[in-house]
């Protein structure tokens, strides 16, 4: 399997399959950082959509070795926390065996440093533009994925993101900005909108929600972040964002038991419930998985992890 590239180059995604990554940054920490950091950027005005890849080029893409040409991919794009990078971010939800098994396409782009120098996505209002920099990332990742599907073969059906945190809520707000594009989506511990109404979603998306019950960065139950301002809004609790979904895709109103589940191996037994939502237009359903005692993200993922949310994302193609 081929490892996420850096190249120097800096003109859009261009042969970024090709090589290996020079550095490699350090583990995301507990609240979504990593070990490096961007250093502080000058000042500059906010990032244009008008040439986004110009103005953020991403530099870790991954193309299985099993890709053809002639045969569509699907295409994962992987969302980092805030303050960490994309190539980390890849590592934690690395697909290993799946990549080659799906010949899935991996892209993981980095979000705009602030004045701290921590990344972040311009997401919801509870995380993570801070400093009111106001970039369009849903524009920039829309123009990412249009960059990659010019540069590979991509099945438009199979087209998904996943993201931790700042992440998670990006990959969100896709699911709400950018749902003629994106099949379904997959959040660890992400915020949501607390007014449900700037979320309207113009098809239905699948969605897969992760969450901690002792997560102190984003509660459980919804509040202000920590390393917020007073200001800024609260984030929706977790089980009312599921609830928002589920009526968005017009699943059924109950939810079903669908067992327990392994996720941390820092926590006793099998600590993970799912409950999954089914009946939903175009087959997009929505689960939600309440990790009993575990904090912003798994201490010791379980080696099922990726599949738990990869054999989530793949079971629910656009139709």
């Amino acid at each position: 399997m081929r490892a996420f590239t850096r190249p120097a180059a800096l003109l859009g995604l261009l042969a970024l399959a090709l090589g290996c990554r020079t550095e490699r940054p350090g583990p995301p920490t507990e609240d979504g950082a990593s070990a490096k950091r961007a250093p502080p950027p000058a000042a500059s005005p906010a990032i244009s959509a008008a040439a986004p890849l110009l103005a953020r080029p991403v530099r870790a893409l991954r193309v299985p070795r099993s890709y053809a040409k002639e045969t569509p991919s699907p295409l994962l794009l992987v969302l980092h926390g805030y303050g960490s990078d994309g190539a980390s971010h890849a590592q934690m939800f690395d697909i290993g065996e799946l990549l080659e098994r799906d010949r899935v396409v991996v892209v993981a782009p980095d979000g705009t440093p602030d004045a701290k120098g921590n990344r972040f996505w311009n997401a919801v209002p509870a995380c993570c533009d801070f400093d009111h920099r106001g970039p369009d990332d849903v524009a920039y990742l829309r123009a990412v994925i249009a960059d990659v599907r010019a540069r590979y073969t991509i099945d438009p059906r199979r087209i998904y993101a996943v993201g931790h945190s700042n992440g998670g809520a990006m990959a969100l707000r896709l699911a709400c900005d950018a749902a003629d594009v994106f099949a379904s989506v997959s959040s660890l511990a992400g915020p949501f909108y607390t007014d449900t109404a700037s979320c309207k979603p113009s098809a239905p998306v699948a969605v897969q929600l992760f969450h901690g019950t002792n997560d102190k960065v984003v509660p459980y139950d919804g509040g202000l972040l920590p390393i917020a301002a007073p200001t800024n809004p609260p984030t929706l609790g977790v089980a009312r964002t599921a609830a928002f979904f589920t009526a968005s895709n017009g699943c059924k109103a109950a939810g079903e038991d669908a067992g327990a589940r392994d996720l941390d191996l820092a926590r006793p037994d099998d600590e993970t419930r799912v409950t999954r939502w089914n009946g939903c237009r175009d087959g997009a359903g929505v689960e939600l998985w309440t990790v009993a005692g575990m904090g912003h993200a798994p201490s010791r993922p379980s080696p099922a992890w990726p599949g738990y949310f990869y054999g989530f994302l793949s079971s629910h193609p656009k139709p």
